[in-house]
């Protein structure tokens, strides 16, 4: 396994085996409060993430403090890539507020 540290803002890692090589990377996410879309659940918001293949796969992680907020709302976040264009969406309540939380970047070769 070899590990790369990018800038201080970002890990990344890269793991390989028998089945293929995994490389795994640290972002932050930046979801603006006025970038939704839509007027019912589900929300949506294009994210920018430098890096992004079609093959990428991001996982939004949200600190403790950020999921207490959001149970409380009662508000789900979700990523999706679809060719390398990312969209986060917001089930139940609608983000009211601007919020950042890292995400994991996965990229599988095989």
């Amino acid at each position: 396994m070899a590990i790369f540290y990018g800038s201080a803002d970002s890990l990344q890692v890269q793991l390989k085996g028998p089945f293929g090589s995994v490389a795994i990377r640290a972002v932050e996410v930046q979801l603006p409060a006025d970038g939704w879309k839509g007027a019912v659940s589900p929300f949506s918001q294009a994210v920018t993430v430098p890096g992004i293949t079609a093959a990428s796969r991001v996982d939004l992680q949200p600190g403790a403090e950020l999921l207490e907020e959001m149970r409380l709302a009662g508000m789900g976040l979700a990523a999706e890539n679809d060719g390398g264009q990312v969209t986060v969406y917001a089930f139940g309540a609608c983000p009211r507020e601007a919020l950042t939380l890292q995400a994991t970047v996965t990229e599988v070769q095989k």
